[in-house]
């Protein structure tokens, strides 16, 4: 029996041929899965690119067809019949009739009884605006933020228009690495990014971890309910970008507002407020490391013309908290922060060095140091260096722990009530007699150097009343004051206020008004080059964030 049944098997196999028994479909390889195309407005059509389609296994030929429904794609061949070859075909795309925006299509390769048919390929077109000069507008070009700066290349500008950005692809923003500017149109007051986050979903504002440097920037934001592990806010990892001109509110985590790692970042003319940090993260010792306001762990930013107030942390550090690195805290005002451990405004561990100068520091409060704590840890001693400050309550309001001469008392330091007074923009303005207050502020006249040599000149103000600072810089945060560079005074710096400086180009004396805004405060008469500097120098943005030499105030 066994005989009979191996006799019919020999037979079978000889007879049917190989192809019947073993035959399987035919599967459909194609390449790429998504084409991008770019173009300007008016222009000429992008190049071609090719769409590769095979039989990528099984057996018999492939026979495929690619439709699409868009008008301004074009495939060729848009058939054929592949063996086992690479069929190439050309997408060709036609932008007459275009407006800027961004075009999306979807091709279907179909290729009947093959297993995997049919498949997708997402084609996106951009047309650019051709007069954009490298800026990418948000929402009119692009509906995100991050589509914006996926888009962007290095040197471009990511303008935001006024509004509430919030959901997928307008918060965690990645600049990947990307040296460019993203900003808003008109300030922080007027364009948000609400970062929805909470303890099951988290979620920040922006995230640098891809070497960025200063060349990218963030400007004029409002940044609110982030909640994320490290940096509610912003988290710098091994970047330092610049972050200015931004209020940074109401975020929660291991650095409430910002959290700098291995980070040099610059903090320039920022509001860092009511942001809160929970006792999440421990070191071998069981010391719970936290920040309210700004967090920093080997790092060494510039902390600058900074309101850091009104932040918690249910450990150390309500205001600043620093771990090692070299910081440098200048012009800041550090009020009225909680830690329920130590350091209501400022709190060093370890070896860090901090430099302080020009600040206030008052109505902090916690367990230990209200105002600046300092701790030895693995036998190494903090020092922080304050000069030209007040520190309201002197050394009585500092605990240096195991380390008594951390604190290298410099010239020019106060202890006394540095005098607020509630003005348009906020509580920390300066009183002053000349502004309509009583009494004058023991910290104004009193910092290190010349706010011109500060920066603290020509668009900031430390008076209710906006007069800018000059000749000794104040201590503490400057307002912005009024634009030297705003000639028509309706708050922009654009063309408009350039149309007036070249009607009045060369003119002088009385006639050279209101263009003549150069030397800034004073003037000279004529309208010329020195004047085209400062609006240069101020153009597109009230507040100076970048170290230019023709005002004469460059070259720190």
């Amino acid at each position: 029996m066994r005989s009979g049944i191996l006799f019919f098997s020999v037979v079978a196999a000889y007879l049917i041929p190989t192809s019947a028994v073993y035959a399987a479909p035919p599967v459909l390889g194609i390449s790429p899965t998504y084409i991008e195309f770019g173009a300007y407005e008016g222009g000429a059509n992008p190049a071609d690119q090719i769409l590769s389609i095979w039989r990528d296994g099984g057996n018999g030929p492939l026979n495929w067809t690619v439709t699409e429904e868009c008008g301004w794609l074009i495939v060729e061949p848009n058939s054929g019949k592949s063996l086992g070859e690479v069929d190439d075909c050309n997408v060709i795309v036609d932008i007459s009739g275009l407006s800027w925006g961004t075009y999306n299509c979807l091709l279907t390769v179909d290729a009947g009884t093959a297993a995997n048919s049919p498949q997708i390929v997402d084609v996106n077109l951009i047309v650019y605006d051709y007069d954009n000069d490298g800026v990418l507008h948000v929402p009119s070009e692009y509906g995100t933020i991050q589509a914006a700066i996926d888009h962007a290349n290095n040197g471009d500008t990511v303008m935001v228009a006024d509004g509430t950005y919030s959901g997928a692809g307008n918060r965690d923003l990645d600049f990947g690495g990307k040296a460019i500017t993203v900003r808003s149109a008109n300030g922080a007051e007027s364009c948000i990014i609400d970062c929805n986050g909470s303890d099951a979903e988290r979620h920040r504002g922006f995230y640098f971890h891809s070497g960025e440097d200063g060349n990218s920037i963030v400007q004029g934001f409002t940044i609110t309910n982030g909640y994320g592990g490290n940096g509610g806010g912003v988290y710098c990892d091994g970047s330092s970008p610049t972050i200015s001109n931004c209020n940074i509110v109401g975020n929660y985590g291991f650095g409430g507002g910002i959290y700098c790692l291995n980070s040099s970042a610059e903090i320039t003319n920022c509001v860092i407020t009511d942001n809160n940090a929970p006792c999440e993260f421990y070191d071998p010792l069981w010391i719970c490391f936290e920040g309210g306001g700004i967090a920093l762990g080997s790092s060494s930013p510039i902390i600058r013309n900074c309101v850091i107030s009104g932040n918690r942390t249910s450990a150390h550090g309500g205001g600043v908290y620093c771990y090692r690195g070299n910081p440098v805290i200048e012009n800041c005002t550090i009020v009225g922060n909680f830690a329920y451990g130590e350091g209501g405004g400022l709190k060093c561990f370890r070896d860090s060095v901090v430099t302080v100068r020009n600040c206030i520091l008052s109505g902090n409060t916690a367990s230990g140091g209200p105002q600046i704590s300092l701790q030895e840890i693995f036998g190494e001693c903090p020092t922080v260096t304050i000069s030209s400050s007040v520190v309201e309550g002197g050394q009585y309001q500092i605990d240096t722990d195991g380390c008594p001469s951390g604190v290298d008392w410099g010239p020019g330091n106060i202890d006394t009530d540095p005098c607020f007074a509630s003005g348009p923009l906020g509580d920390y303005y300066l009183s002053q007699i000349a502004a309509g207050q009583a009494v004058d502020s023991p910290c104004v006249d009193a910092g290190s150097d010349t706010a011109a040599y500060l920066r603290m000149d020509a668009s900031y103000t430390t008076r209710t009343d906006k007069v800018v600072d000059i000749d000794i810089v104040d201590m503490g945060y400057h307002y912005p004051g009024p634009n030297p560079a705003d000639i028509d005074y309706d708050g922009n710096v654009d063309f408009l206020d350039y149309t007036i400086l070249a009607a009045k180009w060369l003119q002088e004396g009385p006639g050279a008004f209101p263009a003549d805004i150069a030397p800034i405060g004073a003037g000279d008469n004529i309208v010329d080059f020195a004047d085209l500097d400062v609006l240069v120098y101020y153009w597109l943005w009230g507040f100076p964030t970048v170290d230019i030499v023709p005002v004469g105030s460059g070259d720190l």
